[in-house]
């Protein structure tokens, strides 16, 4: 559908209408497998019944983590319930879904085989940097929502795309 205007899109871009699309589906693919790995690993933790073999399971399965369950407890209140434990394994957890959000070049180019200069071009024409919309009028957001052609957050060399489908939504924009 977008081939024909790849070439010359690509010669004033440096990237063409299939590949915004290619690395889009990448990026989509790879947020949707990161996060199923998040909450799988959040259900395995999920099956203690008591908030000692909930915080077992969390130091089991997360990896990554300082210290041991042992301490955790100890510094936890024996009168601490399941759900309490639950509510701040899960926030604490949540912690790392940044990372889930967050892509750099090189790791997209590999799932998208193209070179890091296309997706370079593309990931930039998606994003904002820090501060970019700050004389944006809060209240036009809703109807001219900036993220919608530009759904990605520069970070130095690291793109945060917490919903790197929505840029489907406002494609032809």
């Amino acid at each position: 559908l977008y081939f024909a205007l790849d070439q010359e899109l690509s010669a004033h871009h440096g990237f063409g209408a299939s590949d915004v699309i290619d690395v889009l589906l990448a990026l989509t693919a790879e947020f949707e497998r990161r996060n199923d790995e998040h909450w799988d690993t959040l259900r395995k933790v999920l099956r203690g019944r008591t908030a000692n073999k909930l915080v077992e399971l969390y130091f089991r399965h997360v990896p990554g983590l300082k210290g041991s369950a042992d301490e955790m407890l100890a510094a936890l209140p024996r009168s601490v319930t399941r759900e309490q434990a639950i509510g701040m394994l899960m926030s604490h957890f949540d912690l790392r879904l940044l990372g889930v959000a967050t892509f750099t070049v090189a790791e997209v180019a590999a799932l998208t085989k193209k070179p890091e200069a296309v997706v370079q071009a593309v990931l930039s024409a998606l994003s904002f940097k820090p501060g970019a919309l700050e004389n944006q009028i809060p209240q036009h957001l809703f109807l001219d929502n900036p993220a919608w052609d530009r759904p990605a957050i520069q970070l130095g060399n690291r793109f945060v795309i917490p919903l790197p489908h929505m840029a489907f939504s406002h494609i032809h924009r």
